[in-house]
């Protein structure tokens, strides 16, 4: 009787199957796993494992009186597989290579689940990503979208970023990296590194944490708003200070690696979200959404002042301790002053449809070279903040700027809830 009925749901299965050939086969006949998804190589190279598919222990197909094969076809990239046409063997599990294209980042490979009589029961799809060494990638798939934060070390020649709520730190090549676990139960807002390499992280949660092995272990410091437990802005400035801000609650600074701090007294610091913190010379600035201007510290943070700031100016960046820039809203214009404050003067006009972006994360350097993301605009290099090169073109959705160790640009696109994330392009540095 079992039997009957068996072969009873399968014909009605592959019935079904016939007239809704796009519907995934999803009963206990079809438990599967996926082998070797989303890897990543170069171009034209072999993914380092095979790929395939895994039937579980408890499906039904693997039943001896129910035959069925596999077939392997890239579908999108330009690759090939050595092996198109695949029986399951004694375990259920078929594999095969995949020899990655090179017409696209985006490979993908589809694999066809037929019985004997080549009807089709099943299909799913196999992703995977080319680099590219020499071009600029778009990578649309995997922990480069919508990445968080990103810190890189020139000196130990390592990077590591927050992507996919997952910490991840670089290998020896630009496209592959490795997971590192978080023992915390919160996710990572923001991440900045000390000159020794101890990499900081600020939770969602208000609170701090570090650590000195480059995510091998990771310890509790403290909240450095102990009033709250929400999220708060981190930034190390070139000196090892560690300063943390809130709106409505100020700004806080610690000069020994979190353990004690010291809180602002004045009433500038705390009505306006303040963007990155940067030395100056002897002083500390950022820049205020309320008032909408730079202030500045002369005391480590304990009393602020309003400093002279080009109108309607939203971000700022600190290249040395002799130079200010200031970039405005309508369009994108970066204002320049050598003379603390005293007279700016425009030196890129972007033609950006908009000013704003995320503004933790546009300005950034490698070596003797500046690097600014205007949103919608491009990625701009400059030596000198008097003249720019346009290095890449970039929509509005490319909101941050990140570069790794080597030298590798990521220019990562917005990260949304209830939408597709926006691409990441990745700029190779020949």
């Amino acid at each position: 009787m079992k039997k009957i009925l068996y072969f009873l749901a399968l014909y009605l299965l592959v019935i079904s199957c016939e007239k809704y050939p796009e519907m995934t086969y999803d009963t206990n006949l079809f438990n599967f796993t996926l082998l070797g998804n989303n890897q990543s190589a170069e171009a034209g190279n072999i993914l380092p494992e095979e790929v395939g598919i895994q039937f579980n222990s408890g499906s039904s197909t693997l039943n001896q009186e129910f035959k069925f094969k596999v077939v392997m076809e890239v579908i999108e990239g330009g690759g090939s597989v050595d092996q198109s046409v695949i029986y399951p063997n004694e375990n259920g599990v078929i594999l095969t290579h995949w020899k990655i294209g090179d017409t696209s980042n985006k490979q993908t490979m589809q694999a066809l689940i037929y019985d004997m009589e080549d009807r089709l029961l099943s299909k799913v799809e196999l992703k995977a990503t080319a680099y590219f060494p020499d071009q600029v990638n778009t990578i649309t798939d995997g922990y480069f979208v919508g990445i968080i934060d990103f810190v890189s070390d020139t000196i130990n020649q390592r990077s590591m970023m927050y992507s996919q709520n997952q910490i991840w730190v670089s290998t020896n090549e630009f496209y592959s990296w490795k997971p590192k676990g978080f023992p915390y139960n919160t996710h990572i807002r923001l991440m900045d590194m000390t000159t020794d390499g101890t990499v900081f992280a600020a939770g969602w949660n208000g609170a701090l944490y570090k650590t000195e092995d480059w995510g091998d272990n990771w310890q509790y410091i403290c909240n450095p708003f102990p009033e709250s437990n929400s999220f708060y802005n981190l930034k190390v400035t070139s000196d090892d200070f560690l300063w943390a801000t809130k709106t409505s609650y100020g700004v806080c600074c610690s000069k020994d690696n979190g353990l004690t701090w010291t809180y602002d007294t004045t009433e500038v610091a705390r009505t306006g979200t303040l963007g990155p913190m940067y030395k100056y010379g002897n002083s500390y600035t950022s820049m205020s959404s309320n008032p909408m201007s730079i202030i500045i510290t002369s005391d480590g943070g304990i009393t602020w002042k309003t400093f002279n700031t080009p109108e309607t100016s939203l971000s700022m960046f600190v290249p040395n301790d002799t130079t200010i820039i200031a970039q405005n809203q309508g369009g994108f214009k970066l204002h320049k002053s050598t003379d603390n404050g005293k007279n700016y003067k425009l030196v890129l006009e972007a033609n950006a449809s908009m000013g704003g972006g995320n503004l933790w994360h546009v300005y950034n350097k490698f070596e003797n070279d500046y690097y600014v993301l205007a949103p919608s605009s491009g990625v701009w290099k400059t030596k000198d903040f008097e003249e720019f090169e346009l290095v890449l073109k970039v929509s509005s959705y490319q909101q941050k700027l990140f570069i790794d160790h080597k030298g590798n640009i990521y220019v990562v696109g917005d990260k949304f809830i209830n939408a597709e994330d926006e691409s990441t392009f990745i700029i190779p540095r020949h």
